[in-house]
């Protein structure tokens, strides 16, 4: 991973740009993705879980939300991945991006994802559970 020593991913995609995918991929007025808050800390485990909402994982926004998330980590400067996405993204514009905390939230909560750490980097890996919920979101989205 290309890393600025504070433990983003960057990524070749502008603020602009996933703006516009999260409105391709959801058109409710909550986008899935929110720019990183000073009192935010999404590089720590604990925080994603701190504080819970209680959400469900079968709304047209978290369907929306796996997608984009993929579709983001796609673009990282320092190669692709599959089935993994960071807790924070560095947009080619400098502005710092994280998914939403009620939405990993529930995804942990159902065991979609899991957590890991690579140096300072936060990222959430697809469970089994979690490229299947993937793919149905996908072929939801195709159907559309």
């Amino acid at each position: 991973m290309e890393d600025d020593g504070g433990g983003l991913m960057r990524v070749d995609l502008s603020n602009r740009d996933i703006t516009k995918l999260s409105e391709r991929f959801y058109d409710g007025s909550s986008k899935p993705i929110t720019i990183v808050k000073p009192k935010d800390k999404p590089l720590e485990i604990a925080w994603w879980q701190s504080h819970p909402k209680k959400e469900g994982v079968n709304s047209a926004r978290h369907h929306a939300a796996i997608k984009m998330y993929l579709e983001i980590a796609l673009s990282a400067k320092s190669g692709r991945l599959l089935d993994s996405f960071p807790a924070q993204f560095e947009c080619s514009d400098r502005v710092y991006l994280r998914p939403d905390k009620g939405v990993i939230k529930s995804f942990l909560d159902k065991r979609l994802v899991t957590s890991r750490l690579i140096g300072s980097q936060l990222f959430f890996d697809l469970t089994e559970t979690g490229k299947a919920y993937a793919l149905i979101s996908a072929e939801s989205y195709l159907k559309r």
